[in-house]
């Protein structure tokens, strides 16, 4: 929490991509939670694709890192890649039950499935949990918005590779499936997910 700490203020907001639960927020009861989830499935599918293909290149002292994970996942096999990392970001999932349920149950879910498959509703929800209310014209701007940046195919060299759901039922095999089915078990059934 210590590297985090100047971002919690008594009012404000924070938007942000912490890679994981943070533990040990101050006061966490006070505060307006949204946990954004994907299915784990499609979580290591995606990021076997942004590895291997699509994910920028960064200057500086993470360049060989990201290098290096590229030159692994593109000598393995997609459906080896993901139970590979499984473990890893199971890991991700079981922290936020122990740091974030277990301490505050309040957390609006917003889940990527339903963010694409009924945007308006997923946006109404997100805006009706933190209280906020906009105007009709920015949420129409916001519905257009979205709408415009969906790709219409599939490109494995962009960071918007596909952006629809399930796609691990297409990508991996049957028995990779299963493994991961029984890996994410308790994931898939606190956020919905059939398996």
């Amino acid at each position: 929490m210590e590297a985090y700490a100047h971002l919690f203020k008594p009012q404000g907001y924070i938007y942000s991509v912490f890679g994981g639960m943070i533990e040990g927020i101050p006061s966490i009861t006070k505060f307006k939670v949204v946990l954004v989830v994907r299915d784990p499935r499609d979580i290591l599918v995606s990021s076997y694709y942004s590895i291997a293909y699509s994910h920028a290149i960064p200057e500086g002292e993470k360049k060989d890192s990201l290098l290096s994970r590229r030159k692994e996942a593109l000598a393995s096999d997609l459906d080896d890649h993901v139970l590979q990392h499984a473990e890893k970001l199971l890991a991700v999932f079981d922290r936020y039950e122990v740091c974030l349920f277990a301490e505050y149950s309040n957390v609006h879910i917003a889940r990527f499935e339903d963010m694409v498959g009924d945007y308006p509703k997923w946006l109404d929800a997100l805006l009706s949990s933190c209280g906020l209310d906009i105007p009709e014209s920015m949420r129409c701007e916001l519905i257009r918005s979205h709408e415009a940046s969906r790709p219409s195919s599939e490109n494995i060299n962009k960071h918007l590779r596909k952006g629809m759901p399930g796609e691990h039922r297409e990508k991996l095999r049957s028995d990779t499936i299963e493994k991961l089915n029984s890996i994410f078990e308790q994931p898939l059934l606190r956020f919905n997910y059939r398996s």
